[in-house]
């Protein structure tokens, strides 16, 4: 597993970050409330969509933990970012609000807001990798629970310019027994 320093250091050695920025990036980076902080903090800037990158898991899935997949086909490919949330800049670049994206949680209480309950997954920094030269860029991640539907953001720097796909999860809930 990545830790901070060899992160950066990697980062330092691919030439993603220089030096005199590589300190503050991870920690504001982990400390991103959103995806549009979290791609001010590493420079993205407005990311390109692309097709060549994959952001797989199931379509449809009961609350708990996420297995995500990640996969960038792009050649050069040397960072990639997994965030919770979708940009406010949809992928064709027009102004999506907060306020217009589909919930797909069912009304009432939230599972935070139970007594015993887990928290929910934060929107946000979730993991970052680094990808050496002539490696595949394909990792994996288990994300401990989610509990309602929600966005996913991959960012990757690739050729010296930033791509994303964003996709969104549904929760299904169980049907009562009457």
């Amino acid at each position: 597993m990545w830790n901070s320093r060899v992160f950066f250091a990697a980062l330092l050695a691919w030439g993603v970050v220089s030096f005199a920025t590589a300190q503050p990036i991870l920690p504001a980076l982990v400390q991103a409330t959103s995806v549009d902080a979290a791609m001010q903090v590493i420079g993205a800037g407005k990311p390109v969509p692309s097709g060549h990158l994959r952001l797989e898991f199931d379509d449809i899935v009961t609350p708990g933990p996420l297995q995500v997949r990640v996969e960038s086909l792009l050649p050069g490919t040397v960072a990639m970012v997994l965030l919770s949330g979708a940009p406010a800049l949809g992928a064709s670049g027009n102004a999506t609000p907060t306020a217009a994206r589909p919930s797909f949680s069912p009304p009432g209480p939230t599972p935070t807001q139970r007594p015993g309950a887990v928290p929910e997954l934060q929107p946000g920094y979730i993991q970052a990798w680094p990808v050496a030269a002539g490696t595949a860029a394909r990792f994996q991640h288990r994300i401990p629970q989610v509990s309602r539907g929600q966005a996913f953001t991959l960012l990757v720097q690739a050729q010296g310019r930033w791509y994303i796909v964003v996709r969104e999860l549904k929760i299904a809930r169980p049907a009562r027994s009457k």
